[in-house]
């Protein structure tokens, strides 16, 4: 399975491009339509969508994405099953 990224606008666009270069697919939150003035909600449902993992460093949206992480009550394992991991002070997507 490909790593897909999304860079949230508090960090650089150059991210993106980096990660690029080094051959993963990666997109910065400017790039969507509503580019910085994309909501958090937004996001996540971008991440959803794309199947992208969220790198940023807004403490508020990895609030909203832990909220939404303890919500999920079931887990099914398929094929494409994709893993997630919480640590003390962020969340990592494998």
């Amino acid at each position: 399975m490909e790593l897909r990224f999304l860079v949230d606008t508090q960090l650089p666009p150059s991210l993106a491009e980096f990660l690029k270069r080094r051959g993963f697919d990666a997109t910065h939150v400017i790039d969507h339509p509503k580019g910085a003035l994309t909501s958090d909600k937004e996001i996540i449902a971008i991440a959803k969508n794309e199947l992208r993992i969220i790198i940023t460093k807004d403490s508020e949206l990895f609030a909203l994405l832990k909220r939404f992480i303890e919500q999920i009550t079931s887990f099914y394992a398929t094929e494409d099953t994709k893993f997630l991991i919480m640590q003390k002070d962020k969340i990592i997507f494998f």
